[in-house]
């Protein structure tokens, strides 16, 4: 499927993403085929990221996971083979042929050669749900403190899992340097926790006002019966209301700012995700 050379959806793809384009429509849709996503960590929840964006049509993910595929991941991350479990593949001399991902376009060098990471043993089953979107792994900055404003600069949002707190703080003080929103999250059990910070948001919203209608109150005023039916016209009347759009913008605050302890009072309710985002694992 082929997109047409101004960057607009193709026939084709209009008709591939038909359903969500009937929910949030063809300028969404546009916005999303031409944005970058940056995913670290391709476990369980990370999994689940990565299948919902590579399915919407965005332009290109990018995957950072340098972990090996164990057991455990079995259990919650649907796209790593079983037959890539406990591979430690090197490319170096008589071994160059044994990696089975060698020559994937998606693959870099380097990731391949080294060793069967989670993003590499990742990427085929996830390409697979849509040819249209780029499916790239990266390890040139296996950890996060690596990774420089630069490299962030390249995505349009990047989006975290799990990430010790540390971390994330590292990675939203660079991802501001770089004017870049994050998003952050992690699954514990029954309890896990969101972070958005999408630095400034513009938004509308549709906001009633009541309209008085000069015809049906002069009506009212030469045609009443009496009290009673005066005091109903005037509320029909006040009933009338017309819709209209109005600008509004939220400024969201960093990582820091959203667990410094100088704000714990602006805190309306205090869940057991607070607790548990706000030490460090």
């Amino acid at each position: 499927m082929e997109a047409h050379e101004n960057g607009k959806l193709s026939q084709n793809e209009t008709a591939l993403y038909d359903r969500q384009i009937r929910l949030w429509g063809f300028e969404a849709q546009n916005r999303l085929k031409s944005s970058r996503l940056l995913l670290l960590g391709i476990c369980g929840l990370g999994a689940e990221v990565a299948k919902n964006i590579v399915l919407s049509g965005i332009k290109s993910i990018t995957i950072v996971d340098s972990k090996k595929v164990t057991e455990d991941d079995f259990g919650s991350q649907f796209f790593a083979a079983r037959s890539m479990l406990g591979q430690n593949v090197s490319l170096t001399g008589s071994e160059a042929g044994s990696c089975p991902l060698e020559s994937h376009p998606r693959v870099s060098t380097r990731t391949s050669c080294l060793r069967l990471q989670r993003a590499t043993a990742s990427v085929e089953r996830l390409q697979k749900l849509n040819p249209n979107v780029q499916v790239v792994v990266n390890d040139e900055y296996p950890s996060v403190n690596d990774m420089d404003v630069e490299f962030l600069s390249g995505f349009d949002v990047v989006c975290a899992t799990g990430c010790s707190r540390s971390q994330l703080q590292t990675l939203n003080d660079k991802c501001r340097q770089a004017g870049r929103k994050m998003l952050a999250g992690d699954v514990f059990g029954f309890h896990g926790y969101a972070f958005f910070d999408l630095l400034e948001h513009d938004y509308l919203t549709e906001v009633k006002e009541a309209v008085k209608n000069e015809a049906s109150s002069q009506s009212a005023d030469h045609h009443e019966s009496g009290p009673t039916e005066a005091k109903r016209r005037k509320e029909e009347t006040a009933k009338e209301t017309e819709t209209k759009t109005v600008e509004n913008k939220m400024t969201f605050a960093s990582f820091e700012e959203s667990f410094s302890l100088a704000d714990k009072d602006k805190l309306q309710k205090t869940c057991e995700g607070y607790f548990v985002s706000n030490s460090e694992y």
